[in-house]
């Protein structure tokens, strides 16, 4: 587990950031990739999220998943098949995410987890 700090000024920089980060990833033969973001209300979660979906080709509006808790898009010539955007924050615990099939989903190597 790594925390990564870096300042990022503009939403260009965010979107090369996103790039770079996505680039660094790869899917395993253990399961999902799972990425968790940590921040106060209005840090940016769900900013870096679409521009992580942006880097990966989403071509839909991503929002934050707030109320439905779970949004799944389909990737076209990437490594992972699936960009799975949860937001947790209305959970209070781990097992909260087990209505979303969450086991299920980090069994899968082909889907990249945004939590």
């Amino acid at each position: 587990m790594s925390v990564m700090e870096k300042v990022i000024r503009t939403p260009t920089e965010l979107g090369d950031e996103a790039a770079r980060f996505v680039g660094s990833l790869a899917p395993t033969v253990r399961g999902a990739t799972l990425v968790t973001l940590k921040g106060e209300l209005g840090a940016g979660k769900t900013t870096f999220t679409k521009a992580v979906a942006k880097a990966l080709g989403v071509k839909e509006i991503v929002n934050s998943p707030t109320f439905v808790l779970e949004k799944i898009y389909l990737l076209d010539g990437q490594p992972f098949k699936r960009l799975i955007h949860i937001d947790a924050y209305r959970l209070s615990k781990g097992s909260d995410l087990a209505p979303l099939g969450f086991d299920e989903l980090m069994k899968n190597a082909d889907n990249l987890i945004v939590l």
